[in-house]
């Protein structure tokens, strides 16, 4: 995996998983990751879903990105679209960041990232996420491939991740607009 020769800057950025590398051009941002985050089994995915309204999971697992993410595989779109729960609810099953996601179509998934313990209870577009969903679909068996995640549509920020993953890392990213400057407070 690499930023391919279109990308007019490289950099490097450190964050939890490590440093990434950075590159921007052509109207787009990509960051190369890890790929190897550790993926953990899920004990009670269906209990957890239950207390969260949602159907049962598909799939779940849990990704330490450093921070424990709960990955929980929808039936359908149509589930991650219409789930709705409070950051109460999430804070008492002390689940931390959740990853919904289903398949859209082949190629495409449909996704919502929950974080309250960030500060952030949803958020529109969430690359570490994508990362851990690399990892999950490594630990499943599916060594390398390209997804298009769609995000961010129920807060009005629809956004689209371009997922590619394979033996040599992860590259997530697309089209870039800036919107504003935001600080996370941990």
């Amino acid at each position: 995996i690499e930023l391919g020769e279109a990308y007019l800057a490289t950099d490097r950025l450190v964050c939890g998983i490590g440093t990434v590398r950075v590159g921007y051009g052509d109207g787009s941002a990509w960051i190369l990751a890890p790929r190897d985050r550790p993926v953990r089994t899920v004990e009670g995915p269906d209990q957890i879903s239950s207390m969260l309204g949602l159907p049962q999971p598909v799939t779940s697992a849990w990704v330490d990105m450093p921070i424990p993410y709960l990955l929980l595989e929808m039936p359908s779109p149509e589930a991650v679209a219409a789930a709705s729960f409070s950051r109460e609810t999430l804070e008492q099953l002390a689940v931390g960041e959740l990853y919904l996601f289903a398949e859209l179509e082949t190629g495409r998934m449909k996704a919502r990232f929950f974080a309250p313990e960030a500060g952030v209870f949803e958020d529109p577009a969430t690359g570490s996420a994508a990362v851990a969903l690399a990892s999950t679909l490594t630990e499943a068996g599916q060594g390398s491939g390209r997804l298009e995640i769609e995000q961010g549509d129920e807060l009005g920020h629809p956004s689209t991740i371009q997922l590619d993953w394979s033996d040599r890392g992860v590259r997530i990213g697309g089209t870039v607009v800036e919107d504003e400057i935001r600080s996370l407070d941990f």
